[in-house]
């Protein structure tokens, strides 16, 4: 896993600081069309140009619908949220 320094990025649901992102595919570096997720709430955004962070049009989030990855780190979040509150 590679974890990138992501300069002012705020979450576009909960305003989290979102300071790195880490890829689960060996040693990529996040870059525009990227997919990405709020560890804090779980929004589903991708990367534009320069890093900028935005929300997913309809084409993209019809293709990423089910898509096994993004369901997989959504029930991780989900399952280290769950342990952090008990």
């Amino acid at each position: 896993m590679k974890e990138t320094f992501i300069p002012n990025a705020t979450c576009l649901a909960c305003n989290a600081r979102i300071d790195a992102a880490t890829s689960f595919y060996g040693d990529h570096a996040p870059e525009s069309g990227d997919v990405t997720i709020c560890f804090y709430c779980g929004h589903i955004m991708i990367f534009r140009e320069g890093m900028r962070l935005d929300n997913l049009n309809k084409e993209e989030a019809y293709k990423i619908a089910g898509d096994r990855q993004i369901l997989r780190v959504q029930h991780m979040r989900g399952e280290i949220i769950k342990k952090r509150k008990s």
